[in-house]
């Protein structure tokens, strides 16, 4: 983007930031996750959280459960347990936390 649009890599961050509410970082993440729920969601009854963890892109196992806990205030074995396991509810589990544009606010 720096190269077609001639803005510096943090003019166009501070762009994105103020459009979305996050930065493109956090907002990445974000996304990450809610790919893995929905991988989650959908799963086979051969698939564990290790195979989804990295068809969703995260290193490994820990780094998974390290970003969902941070996100969601739970780990990925507690969501599992949980009977409300709607991809969409763990942006409000934070919301106090982490102010979110209108985009997560549905």
């Amino acid at each position: 983007m720096v190269k077609h649009t001639g803005y510096s890599e943090r003019h166009i961050e501070r762009i994105f930031k103020e459009c979305i509410g996050l930065n493109p970082k956090k907002f990445g993440n974000i996304v990450k996750l809610h790919f893995f729920l929905n991988l989650l969601k959908y799963k086979s009854s051969q698939s564990n959280i290790t195979d989804l963890c990295y068809d969703a892109g995260y290193a490994d196992q820990s780094h998974l459960i390290k970003e969902f806990k941070k996100y969601t205030g739970i780990t990925p074995t507690q969501y599992l347990k949980n009977t409300n396991r709607l991809a969409i509810n763990f942006m409000e589990i934070k919301s106090n936390e982490i102010p979110m544009s209108d985009l997560y606010n549905l």
